[in-house]
């Protein structure tokens, strides 16, 4: 994700403050979060929250557009087997 598209998203962001159920929408793909993210004409913001989970953001006040990727590495060694997790209301 970051090689394709790492000129539109903001590393390093350390927490998206006021995230809440109430004003978070979870997309199914990263290609759907890259679609906000021109609707709304906002960067998309990148937090690697923990080594194996990685969070990307659109903001657009007073909603929160997310999308979770999680790495499982308990498959084999030197196999990643990627994992979308949509947030559901």
């Amino acid at each position: 994700i970051i090689q394709k598209h790492g000129d539109r998203i903001v590393a390093g962001v350390v927490s998206i403050p006021a995230i809440s159920g109430e004003n978070t929408i979870g997309v199914h793909s990263f290609d759907d979060l890259v679609k906000v993210a021109d609707e709304v004409a906002q960067p998309i913001l990148y937090e690697n929250a923990r080594e194996r989970n990685h969070i990307f953001y659109v903001i657009n006040e007073p909603l929160i557009y997310r999308y979770s990727l999680k790495i499982d590495t308990s498959q084999k060694p030197g196999f990643y087997k990627m994992r979308t997790e949509m947030k559901e209301k």
